[in-house]
């Protein structure tokens, strides 16, 4: 398995420390039966339950904290998903579905890794629980940005020229993974790879609906944020339906790549993104997210 990890995230440009530290502590793990036992027998798990295995898998982990001390809990975490990557492959295949999407779909271990980096100074990833969407085969990486099916949020139904979408119907939700910007062009050629994939989940020559729940398209942006932000022109696919405020600055990790300590004077504002929020944060005004829909057909939202 040491030469299937090395190779794996070698395609993605690991950087060599993290690997280093991926393979050091697949190393400890397997040093003993006993540690070796409660990672194989998570990963058995797993493939049993035919790929659609849960929380429980991740606490089958836990007492690899305490046999190998040596080895971060968020590093044993990014091993186990990198280690149940080489059987997903085959899943994939056995799905019909392109590698490009697998390989694209596994790089999201390595923006997690980056993350961790960033905030805990780890290699590993904090947000292990996250990652069963892409190996339960219900995410996808298509293009920049990241999709899946779920029900529709929405109290009441949502009408545009003349389609209406009613509570808990399907719909395309839409996850933006760090890294890359958000042009229109680049949103476009997304959204209609996400609309090819997911066509058979659909009416065929109808719009499909495509939903995002996110910081990134609060709404009182429009007021902070440059007129050219590529930003604000993503918020403008939507119709915002809801918007949830006051609850702190929790997504702030995400932009800042930190935990936010309370002192605005610490954060990076090394963009305008970030000085606008900084700014803001400053001043003691609220954040939120917002809970947008669109329609989509033929290249164009409606």
């Amino acid at each position: 398995m040491e030469k299937y990890i090395r190779s794996f995230c070698m395609r993605y440009d690991c950087p060599s420390d993290a690997l280093e530290d991926i393979l050091a502590c697949n190393r400890e793990i397997h040093e003993s039966k006993e540690s070796a036992d409660v990672f194989d027998g998570a990963l058995d798990s797993f493939y049993k339950q035919g790929f659609s295995g849960g929380g429980d898998v991740l606490k089958a982990l836990d007492p690899l904290e305490k046999s190998c001390p040596k080895a971060h809990i968020f590093t044993v975490h990014l091993l186990y998903y990198i280690c149940l990557s080489k059987a997903l492959r085959t899943e994939y295949q056995k799905a019909g579905i392109a590698e490009s999407v697998y390989v694209d779909s596994m790089a999201d271990l390595f923006i997690k890794l980056q993350e961790c980096r960033d905030v805990y100074g780890i290699n590993g990833s904090f947000v292990a629980g996250w990652f069963f969407g892409f190996f339960r085969l219900s995410r996808f990486t298509l293009g920049r940005m990241q999709y899946e099916i779920i029900p529709f949020w929405g109290h009441e139904d949502y009408s545009k020229q003349g389609h209406i979408l009613h509570p808990k119907d399907p719909v395309i939700n839409i996850h933006i993974p760090k890294g890359g910007r958000l042009s229109r062009e680049v949103r476009m050629e997304s959204y209609q790879r996400a609309a090819d994939f997911f066509q058979n989940q659909f009416e065929a020559g109808k719009p499909i609906p495509f939903v995002c729940s996110s910081w990134l398209i609060y709404p009182e942006q429009k007021n902070f944020l440059p007129p050219t932000s590529n930003l604000l022109s993503f918020m403008e696919d939507f119709d915002i339906l809801m918007t949830k405020e006051g609850e702190g600055y929790q997504f702030a990790w995400r932009l800042f790549d930190r935990w936010y300590n309370g002192n605005p004077k610490t954060l990076p504002r090394n963009n305008s993104l970030r000085r606008a929020y900084a700014d803001r944060m400053a001043a003691g005004l609220p954040a939120g997210t917002g809970y947008g829909v669109f329609f989509y057909q033929n290249g164009t939202v409606l």
